[in-house]
């Protein structure tokens, strides 16, 4: 039955995209960074193992603006923000849900 395949092809593209993560880095070690997957934790906001600070982030939910208590843990989003060696952590400067 060809929904039956669905189900299948769909959790394999969503694991396979959830996987995709990463970005660029300009001179220094500081520049762009981006994700795309799954919220796995807070305390700032974990996509894809990487711990991404929220401090200042503008949240974008379905197309609306919101708040990082809005979002939840197993939500795909993608994260737009930059890296610098001072931080430990890179910084979000956007987070939005597809």
């Amino acid at each position: 039955m060809k929904t039956s395949l669905i189900r299948p092809f769909l959790f394999g593209t969503l694991c396979a995209l959830a996987s995709c993560g990463g970005g660029t880095s300009g001179p220094g070690g500081s520049g762009a960074t981006s994700a795309f997957g799954t919220i796995t934790a807070f305390g700032s906001v974990f996509v894809n193992g990487i711990e991404f600070s929220t401090s200042g982030a503008t949240i974008v939910r379905d197309g609306n603006p919101a708040a990082e208590s809005n979002l939840r843990v197993g939500m795909v989003v993608t994260v737009n923000g930059s890296r610098s060696r001072s931080s430990a952590a890179p910084r979000a400067s956007k987070l939005t849900t597809p």
